[in-house]
């Protein structure tokens, strides 16, 4: 009888340490950080998630009977009782409210939630409390149209090592000591970041984001662009990544790091070579997600093999970003074009025009490629600016050089070493994705104002701070988008410009249409004075001139 009972009490000790054996390897595979992608529809009330879940409850949101699953639609009320009465109060009289503007929430999990959970789950919040209180949920809306809304919820556990944990900087092919087989996820900064530097709270956020959990995290930062290199992960992981890369390729306006993001495994070359393959690899693939206007083909451009660089897209993209790079760097085969503003209606020259240049021995389809593509303007456009200053001298004209305009980013216009000139063309500051530093331009145009230097605008989207800008700043003109003059039918788009036509006036300003439509109505000519135009595309009635170097 006491033999009996001594084998169950081992018996019984063997089956706990088995438990917490099985429990702990569920935790070890749970994950610590991440992010979660979802869609509002605030007209039907519904959530739909747009990347997996978690697994094995890494956090509430991942729970099984909540069927919170990718691609499936939850209701608006089952979504928000994961949120704590407190916040989801925030949330819900934000979408009532249907705002404009961008929002970001600090959230907490709903305590009670606990109760909807199954058995299982319940034994891992009672071993792992973070779930329910610790862990901080950072919650961004971004209103679309329709009353539908792009969010994310990033979260990261407290004591995940990557908080405490320095990322290693490459700085050439002798620091990057690759293992065979490496992970790379190559990211096109934000402009933003091109003449502000990124620091590493940021780099840790987004490795954080995109679950990067190893102990050895290499980056470099290169020509606009930022690459993380670790050693390959599972499967599972890298389904997970394409389908959050995907994502935020399709949205990129939902980070505030990064513009287009890809990845792919490199496979380890001779050591001088690495940093070039991975850096040409990542232009192949970052460039063309960019210039894909559509978004359509991204995954083309994801998990590209070892052996594109033989492939004869990819040495085609090669040839021509050679022949554009070496254009600008030597200033040969360029081209500026002079395009006349023009009378809307009567089809008259102005006395303005927008210059650009092109590359003359790349075809039209290869230099629109390259003018989509933020870090290579700003690159190149004072290296432009420069050869146009040159090339209007040659060029039998009546237009005065005071008289032209150019597009340059607000990086370029903005950054402390670019300096304006009375006699060059005006600068026609335009901001990726509208996103201007409204404070820092209005310091800059009104620096320039004193010294009789004059500035323009090109607007992709009307909103308040423009307003404020165009109403406490001495601008020469403005330039309102193709975007925006295709949708002028549109009630509130055509009242945004009648607030610009109004406050133009009263402050002097040039208005100018970019691509106007066809036989617009004589009132909406009338009232948002659609009166000057600017084509890009082919005009019979407008004039272009061409000047080579």
């Amino acid at each position: 009888m006491i033999i009996l009972l001594f084998i169950l009490i081992i018996l019984f000790f063997l089956l706990i340490c088995l438990g917490l054996i099985v429990l702990s390897f569920f935790f070890d595979f749970r994950d610590s950080s991440g992010i979660i992608l979802f869609k509002i529809d605030y007209n039907n009330k519904r959530v739909i998630r747009l990347n997996e879940k978690y697994h094995f409850l890494s956090t509430i949101f991942d729970s099984k009977k909540s069927k919170f699953d990718i691609y499936s639609f939850i209701s608006l009320q089952d979504f928000l009782n994961f949120i704590a009465p407190n916040d989801r109060n925030k949330i819900e009289e934000y979408l009532a409210n249907q705002e404009k503007r961008k929002a970001e929430y600090k959230i907490r999990v709903n305590t009670e939630y606990v109760k909807e959970l199954n058995f299982f789950e319940k034994i891992l919040v009672w071993f792992d409390k973070s779930i329910l209180n610790n862990t901080p949920y950072k919650l961004t809306i971004h209103p679309i149209e329709n009353n539908e809304y792009v969010c994310s919820i990033k979260w990261i556990k407290k004591g995940n090592h990557l908080q405490n944990k320095k990322l290693t900087k490459i700085n050439n092919d002798k620091d990057i000591k690759l293992a065979n087989e490496s992970l790379v996820i190559s990211f096109a900064l934000n402009p933003h970041y091109y003449i502000n530097n990124i620091d590493e709270k940021d780099l840790l956020e987004i490795a954080n984001n995109f679950g990067l959990t190893s102990n050895k995290i290499k980056y470099f930062i290169r020509e606009g662009m930022l690459f993380f290199i670790v050693k390959s992960y599972n499967t599972r992981y890298h389904k997970n990544l394409q389908e959050q890369i995907v994502f935020l390729n399709q949205n990129s306006f939902i980070s505030k790091h990064f513009i287009a993001a890809t990845y792919f495994l490199h496979t380890k070359v001779k050591e001088q070579d690495n940093i070039e393959q991975i850096l040409i690899k990542s232009k192949y693939c970052l460039f063309n997600i960019l210039a894909n206007d559509q978004n359509e083909h991204i995954t083309d451009y994801l998990n590209v093999p070892n052996d594109i660089i033989i492939s004869p897209e990819f040495r085609l993209f090669v040839s021509n970003l050679e022949k554009y790079t070496n254009a600008n760097f030597n200033q040969t085969n360029l081209e500026v074009d002079y395009s006349n503003l023009i009378s809307y209606e009567s089809r008259r020259m102005s006395d303005l025009a927008i210059l650009k240049t092109n590359i003359a021995n790349l075809e039209k389809e290869w230099n629109d490629f390259f003018a989509k593509i933020p870090s290579l303007n700003f690159l190149n456009e004072e290296k432009q600016l420069t050869f146009i200053k040159h090339a209007h001298g040659i060029l039998k004209s009546k237009i005065s050089i005071s008289d032209t305009l150019i597009k340059i980013s607000q990086e370029v216009f903005l950054n402390k070493k670019f300096h304006s000139q009375n006699l060059s063309p005006i600068c026609l500051v335009y901001a990726y994705n509208n996103m201007f530093d409204y404070e820092k331009l209005k310091n800059k145009i009104a620096k320039n104002y004193l010294n009789k230097i004059p500035t323009a605008l090109y607007i992709d989207k009307i909103d308040h701070p423009l307003f404020n800008v165009i109403n406490t700043t001495k601008l020469k003109a403005i330039v309102l988008s193709e975007n925006i003059s295709k949708q002028i039918y549109d009630t509130k788009v055509f009242f945004d410009c009648i607030n610009v036509v109004r406050l133009a006036k009263n402050n002097d300003i040039k208005l100018i249409y970019e691509n106007p439509l066809d036989n617009l109505d004589p009132e909406i000519i009338q009232k948002a004075e659609v009166y000057i135009a600017y084509y890009t595309k082919d005009k019979t009635t407008q004039a272009k001139t061409k000047v080579r170097n």
